[in-house]
């Protein structure tokens, strides 16, 4: 914005007595703001075991093996039989 009224700026800072003869508008642009932290998810031992167990009531199915990893990347554990 200020680089469009400049030559208006620059001649009326003239008539007024300034010895300006040249402007330079440079921009500085606002620090980013931090990116937000992202929260890592954690699974109970609990919540782990419920989703083997429900895996393994599921028919063979993607959702099924989805369910079954998730539970082992969380350390659900079988339970002794």
């Amino acid at each position: 914005r200020l680089r469009q009224v400049e030559p208006r700026l620059l001649g009326d800072l003239q008539k007024r007595g300034w010895p300006v003869s040249t402007l330079r508008v440079r921009v500085r642009p606002k620090d980013a703001p931090e990116p937000p932290h992202v929260k890592q998810a954690r699974m109970t031992p609990v919540g782990a075991a419920a989703l083997r167990e429900l895996a393994e009531h599921l028919e063979p199915s993607p959702l099924q093996a989805a369910l079954a990893r998730m539970a082992a990347r969380h350390g659900a554990k079988k339970p002794p039989r």
